[in-house]
């Protein structure tokens, strides 16, 4: 998605000037469409459909391909289609219709430092923008990236095999410190206040260990029997008489509250250290 921001040199050497700094210690960024309600709605539903994609998926390739299982395949398919297409019906339904007005409107609010240059045509907009959605295999021996012959074959897999271990285990580290992120923000919500009060729970902390447990059983690929044993002791604290909690439930019942809140312990403090990953 274009930022429609523009670096201003000129007025970041006025600005210098002005203020008896040498050149280059100041850079001025121009917001194009300043508060345009529209590109806002955009941009901030774009960057909550990334940041469920994050959740649902694993690292992989450090700022690049994320990891999702086989389980989680159609479950993220269908979530981030409809995303995409949420996306794409703010863009082109509500954004683009009001682009030109919104250049008018800056033209107004920017004074001197409006510069018709920097605006593309609507047409030219819409050739930048895209959400597009890719899956891949992972490689294995036999696959085509490493169909090599020979000493050249062997390097390859080896390598291969060896980068998959790696990024494997920091996936299984990313899981437990996502846990351990949430269960220590869910056990402080579950506890009281200095006052003796309860503090305050949110859906969001509680859905997001929730949907923790589905990862750690997607996506515990190498067996971890330790990350299996978290999982069936949160699974048991996040139950009631075999009936899965929801927040509305432990809110409405002190006790339940108060055992959850001592089955979290009891698991936080059987979490692994991470500093031996």
């Amino acid at each position: 998605m274009p930022p429609l921001t523009k670096k201003d040199r000129r007025a970041s050497r006025k600005a210098e000037e002005a203020a008896g700094a040498d050149a280059g210690v100041a850079q001025l960024t121009k917001t194009l469409l300043g508060d345009c309600a529209e590109f806002k709605a955009v941009k901030d539903y774009a960057a909550n459909a990334r940041n469920k994609h994050y959740r649902l998926t694993m690292p992989w390739i450090d700022n690049g391909p994320r990891l999702i299982s086989t389980q989680q395949y159609a479950d993220h398919v269908g979530i981030m289609t409809a995303e995409k297409q949420t996306i794409e019906d703010l863009w082109y339904g509500n954004f683009v219709p009001v682009y030109d007005f919104a250049v008018a409107q800056q033209q107004i609010r920017m004074g001197d430092l409006f510069n018709p240059l920097d605006y593309p045509t609507s047409e030219a907009l819409n050739r930048k923008f895209g959400v597009s959605i890719q899956y891949m295999p992972i490689a294995e021996r036999g696959d085509w990236r490493t169909d090599l012959e020979g000493v050249a074959a062997d390097k390859i897999a080896t390598q291969y095999d060896e980068f998959t271990r790696d990024a494997l285990g920091n996936m299984q580290t990313h899981i437990w410190e996502n846990l351990k992120e949430t269960l220590t923000k869910l056990h402080r919500q579950l506890g009281k206040n200095d006052d003796g009060k309860n503090n305050k729970l949110y859906d969001s902390v509680f859905d997001r260990a929730v949907e923790l447990l589905d990862l750690m059983k997607s996506c515990n690929f190498t067996g971890d029997v330790h990350m299996e044993n978290v999982r069936q002791d949160l699974l048991a604290a996040f139950h009631d008489a075999g009936k899965p909690l929801n927040l509305q439930q432990i809110k409405a019942s002190p006790t339940l509250r108060e055992e959850t809140h001592k089955n979290i312990s009891k698991t936080i403090a059987s979490l692994p250290s991470l500093d031996l990953f």
